[in-house]
């Protein structure tokens, strides 16, 4: 097992190596503490009924970019097995957290990345699971490192993070002819600051729920598919 993990650990580090020889976007802070506390600030919200609320939690990594005067920003998060992001799932409540940091960090006002502009968030799959392979073949093994989650759409910024526009570095992929293909990875800024608004009205309505007591379980039932068939109380459970 130490053995597996010392090989996934060095093929990640020369994955990482060859995104960052390539990259505009560099590394400025790890685990970063989002905090009352801490160097940034959390967001903080105010329920209909006036109690208060602090979102605070820890980024895995904080990459920027300058150019021409201006910070740029994203937050990467590194996942162990499968992970796609979708709209669809942070509109219903669910994902939140690393949009969450995205908006706080540039959010806080006197904090280190004030006044940055939100040039996306990332979850880098740091394990992939092995094709079944031979032992010549396994040992030959190069994985493929999936990069998922949501990106500004800013052909600049998105050239920043993946130069060649191949797609290995960013969660969407370019025509023949250069351009980039429709992606619902991809938002502007207003987008972007739809998403915000919506993630504050959500996180308000989930401490209002909390301070009131309610905590029952209310999955998301996505194509016949909940929670609920996979969780082990599910017999105990009213849900």
């Amino acid at each position: 097992l130490v053995s597996r993990i010392k090989e996934n650990t060095a093929r990640l580090l020369c994955f990482m190596q060859k995104e960052q020889r390539q990259s505009g976007f560099h590394p400025q802070a790890f685990e970063l503490p989002i905090a009352p506390e801490g160097g940034v600030k959390p967001l903080a919200l105010v329920t209909p009924d006036g109690d208060r609320v602090q979102v605070v939690g820890k980024v895995d990594r904080v990459d920027t970019m300058q150019r021409d005067g201006v910070t740029y920003l994203r937050v990467v998060d590194y996942k162990t097995g499968g992970k796609e992001f979708s709209l669809d799932d942070v509109w219903c409540g669910l994902n939140l957290q690393m949009l969450l940091y995205l908006f706080s960090l540039c959010a806080d006002g006197g904090g280190p990345f004030a006044g940055a502009v939100p040039a996306g968030v990332l979850y880098l799959a740091a394990d992939p699971p092995p094709p079944l392979l031979g032992r010549q073949a396994a040992a030959a093994y190069e994985p493929l490192y999936k990069v998922d989650g949501l990106v500004l759409d800013d052909d600049m910024v998105l050239r920043a993070m993946d130069r060649e526009g191949g797609g290995a570095f960013v969660p969407v992929g370019r025509t023949s002819t250069g351009k980039l293909r429709k992606s619902r990875k991809l938002a502007d800024l207003e987008k972007l600051g739809r998403i915000e608004h919506r993630i504050e009205k959500l996180v308000g309505e989930m401490a209002a729920g909390l301070y009131a007591g309610g905590v029952d379980a209310r999955p998301l039932v996505k194509q016949n598919s909940r929670p609920c068939d996979w969780c082990d109380y599910r017999s105990i459970c009213r849900h």
